[in-house]
């Protein structure tokens, strides 16, 4: 880990940034897309920055980071809009005409409870975050590099 110096800045701003992108429900509908996309884009800008390779293992800590943080974000951020919008969301569900009564009742259920949903969107986003992060950070690691790895064939010198 050579370069944690430059860890700080860009944990927190692509964490910020794809924190709150996660916490809007209707942007959110990509399957947690933004995680690896934040991981992956702060080992591009450490990586820029240290003008250094980042290893697999520092990417992956770096994703695990950026994810953790923009995690606690949406979390925060998405159960208070989970909170505040659950009785609107229900009565756009009461109207969807031929419903599921057992659906409708797990719906019900779930969004009656303003607490609930917001811890709810709490525990997902905090579990889920770090781990896409981390994926991020791995694919950030693999594809962003400088320089020589030190690996492959050495090539012949002349004399």
């Amino acid at each position: 880990m050579d370069n944690k110096q430059h860890y700080l800045p860009w944990l927190a701003v692509w964490g910020g940034v794809f924190g709150v992108i996660s916490g809007i429900p209707l942007v959110n509908c990509c399957c947690f897309m933004w995680f690896p996309l934040a991981g992956l884009l702060a080992v591009m800008n450490i990586s820029t920055k240290a003008n250094a390779t980042i290893p697999f293992a520092e990417g992956a800590v770096v994703g695990l980071l950026t994810g953790g943080m923009a995690g606690v974000i949406a979390g925060v951020f998405g159960g208070a809009i989970s909170a505040a919008s659950g009785s609107a969301m229900l009565e756009f569900y009461r109207g969807i005409p031929n419903m599921d009564p057992a659906a409708m009742a797990q719906l019900e259920a779930q969004l009656s409870n303003p607490v609930a949903a917001f811890f709810q969107s709490c525990c997902l986003f905090t579990v889920v975050g770090p781990a896409f992060g981390a994926i991020g950070g791995l694919i950030g690691s693999a594809i962003f590099k400088k320089g020589s790895s030190g690996g492959g064939v050495p090539q012949p010198q002349a004399f």
